[in-house]
């Protein structure tokens, strides 16, 4: 039997994407293995959003190529879309795709068998109805629900490599989600590129996604991917808050907490409008767990602006920070600002919000202390316990059973884990 490997690099999207390419694979005959096994074919899903992602790509290809030299590598995603004759001039690259395609995964693999394949092109104006049928030993799946994007923020290059702004069918959603939890999945995500711009070409909009898998058997919790402010309206936040099965998580983008760096950055609002936002989602949702994304460095930003985005931070207190020293992108706004931020500069205002950061996530975790929590454990840990999370993403070992869902007393915080007794 034919063996197919794959890893995927970013974001949850890629990650949707290689298992759609995977499903499509063994249904073709092939063996799923591990990438670091051999296989007569490695798929390699790429991120191009940072210089730290193109280089980890980059490794994995080179592990590709030394775990089997006469394997079919094939190299997809966002680094292929941008620099695919470049790719392909890699030392054992047999195929390059791009952020389009994917579903044609088997027929560019056999091309690739004849000979090197190029099949990147420009990303389409309509979504591509790829499908994950089964969640195998997981117990939560991701469910694509969009694509490409429209903002175009100064720092980003994703529209250029995923394209503009397009969903998925309504009723594609849900007959996928019956799939996956048919599979035994018990938490589905939706994820996309800004799943905030959600429309359907039916008329469907992110909360009527919502309240269509809240009915569905089988999906016990719903978790939203990240999300911009503007979609935030009180109104749609009183419409989702009757969404029973919807975890109180929200990934809200930030990116500065300064107004003038937003500015630069071309973001829609200001720090006012966005602390508004918080408010909204925390008058509407019990203790919800609100986390963010926050990039240091961006060109232009005086030790001023830095200390505007700390006291921000202060201020919201998210219950989890993702920190990124700011990447120049060719392509993007952001190279012709003036300003730019040294590397040790940058690496140092990121390393101060990241541990602000944690002592903001450790008070949220410790807040939940001495409370019952319902946890999906997903898969065991050690002493005989096993680990899963909360709605509000808090991770939890007990001694619980992988893939059920049970009430926790949480009562310690060790590290980053929560431990608690099931009660």
């Amino acid at each position: 039997m034919k063996k197919a490997a794959a890893v995927t690099l970013g974001c949850k999207v890629n990650q949707y994407d290689t298992q759609a390419m995977l499903e499509l694979l063994q249904n073709d005959g092939y063996e799923i293995v591990p990438f670091n096994s051999k296989a007569d074919v490695y798929i390699v899903n790429t991120c191009t959003v940072t210089g730290m992602a193109d280089k980890k790509s980059r490794q994995a290809i080179s592990r590709a190529t030394q775990t089997n030299p006469d394997a079919v590598i094939c190299v997809a995603g966002c680094l292929t879309q941008r620099a695919g004759e470049e790719v392909l001039r890699i030392k054992g690259v047999s195929a390059v795709l791009g952020t389009a395609d994917r579903g044609n995964i088997v027929s560019i693999i056999e091309r690739a068998m004849r000979g090197s394949v190029n099949a990147v092109r420009p990303a389409d104006d309509k979504f591509e109805e790829l499908a994950v049928r089964s969640g195998g030993e997981k117990t939560r799946g991701h469910l694509k629900i969009q694509e490409g994007c429209n903002q175009y923020c100064a720092y980003c290059i994703i529209p250029a490599v995923r394209g503009p702004a397009r969903s998925r069918s309504y009723a594609g959603i849900l007959e996928e989600a019956r799939a996956l939890a048919g599979s035994g999945i018990k938490e589905t995500v939706l994820t996309g590129i800004n799943i905030s711009s959600y429309a359907a070409a039916t008329g469907e909009n992110l909360a009527d996604v919502l309240e269509g898998l809240d009915g569905l058997t089988g999906i016990e919790r719903i978790r939203l991917g990240s999300l911009e402010p503007v979609l935030l309206s009180p109104g749609f936040l009183d419409r989702i808050s009757r969404v029973e099965k919807l975890c109180p998580h929200f990934h809200v983008s930030l990116q500065s907490g300064s107004d003038r760096v937003l500015a630069r950055m071309n973001r829609t609002y200001t720090t006012r409008e966005y602390a508004g936002v918080i408010q909204n989602i925390r008058s509407v949702f019990d203790r919800p767990a609100v986390t963010t994304d926050v990039i240091a460095g961006f060109p232009g930003e005086t030790e001023e602006e830095f200390t505007e985005t700390r006291a921000f931070l202060k201020e919201i207190r998210f219950a989890r920070l993702h920190v990124f020293p700011y990447s120049e992108r060719t392509g993007t706004a952001a190279v012709k600002l003036p300003g730019k931020v040294i590397n040790s500069v940058k690496k140092a205002r990121a390393n101060i919000l990241i541990e602000q950061g944690r002592e903001d996530e450790r008070a949220f975790r410790e807040s939940f202390i001495g409370t019952r929590e319902e946890v999906l454990f997903e898969h065991p840990a050690p002493a005989g316990l096993a680990e899963g999370y909360t709605g509000r993403y808090i991770r939890v070992r007990a001694a619980g059973v992988p893939r059920e869902i049970s009430s926790v007393l949480l009562k310690s915080l060790k590290s980053d884990i929560i431990f608690g007794e099931i009660t």
